[in-house]
């Protein structure tokens, strides 16, 4: 059952059950599993980030961090690299669910949906197809997350922008490539026919966000 103020939208390509298979982890690969935090993630610049002694200054860019500043397709090589690990694990085609919620939803979306030659990865490798996934509350049109935002969240747009910038660079005619809402259908039905990506997607997004529009899923609803 949905919950209130949730707008749920189920999109499917092809026919047929999708079996789910779930398979214990060995002693051996819990303990490699258990290690998994280990792995460096990188992150955007965060205005809010404490870099001893002192706060971190934008302007000063007085940190030493080098996590702190991934910039676009950084994260998605980062997913990629996960989603690779896990393969080395037992991770197979069609045996999870790959889900994310705001901008992990955006993230995931960004891994499966393209190929990794799409944002200049040529040396990794396609992750294993998930059987279906599931955004939650996504960030899928970044332009219209500065753009397209309404009189409802206008006040957030110089927060939006700034994100951005730091995260997708400060040109924002490279935005829409990153962005799952401007996906060629085409490619994307290529995919799924060639089993890359899955024949399932489920968007949740609620009406009542107070971060972001609801917008951002219905454009990810073309094609």
């Amino acid at each position: 059952m949905a919950r209130p103020g949730a707008d749920r939208r189920v999109g499917r390509v092809g026919r047929g059950p999708h079996l789910l298979r779930h398979r214990p982890l060995g002693a051996d690969q819990r303990r490699r599993f258990n290690q998994l935090h280990r792995y460096p993630v990188q992150l955007r610049p965060a205005a809010d980030h404490g870099a001893p002694p002192a706060p971190y200054d934008a302007i000063r860019d007085n940190h030493t961090d080098p996590a702190r500043e991934a910039v676009h397709p950084q994260h998605v090589s980062d997913v990629l690299h996960g989603l690779a690990l896990l393969r080395s694990y037992g991770l197979t085609d069609q045996s999870y669910i790959l889900s994310g919620h705001s901008c992990g939803a955006c993230l995931a979306f960004q891994a499966i949906l393209q190929p990794p030659r799409h944002y200049g990865l040529d040396h990794l490798t396609d992750a294993p197809c998930p059987a279906a996934m599931l955004g939650l509350n996504g960030l899928y049109d970044l332009p219209a997350l500065v753009h397209g935002l309404g009189g409802s969240h206008e006040h957030l747009r110089d927060d939006y922008e700034r994100m951005l910038s730091h995260a997708f660079a400060a040109d924002q005619r490279t935005w829409p490539a990153a962005s799952p809402a401007h996906f060629d259908p085409a490619d994307i039905a290529g995919r799924v026919a060639d089993g890359t990506a899955p024949p399932l997607v489920v968007l949740d997004q609620s009406t009542e966000d107070s971060s972001c529009r609801s917008t951002s899923a219905s454009g990810s609803r073309r094609g």
